[in-house]
């Protein structure tokens, strides 16, 4: 409430209205807010994953031609 204005009242499908002459937020876009917040850190998360999985490919390769050196 410190920096955004938030109303209970809805107005159709807008995340922002003018109430009193001033224009507040609904509390739909807190809503939009907290959800969107959570795909960033959702998002984020996946990247260290993504070099896992990049690793794991090259280590396989090493480890394949590792192999061919060791045949008897």
């Amino acid at each position: 409430m410190r920096f955004f204005k938030i109303s209970n009242i809805l107005d159709g499908a807008k995340y922002l209205t003018k109430i009193n002459g001033k224009y507040v937020f609904i509390t739909l876009f807190g809503d939009l807010i907290i959800i969107e917040f959570t795909d960033i850190l959702f998002a984020l998360d996946s990247i260290p994953a993504i070099f896992a999985i990049i690793g794991l490919r090259s280590f396989y390769f090493f480890l394949e031609n590792m192999i061919e050196k060791f045949k008897v």
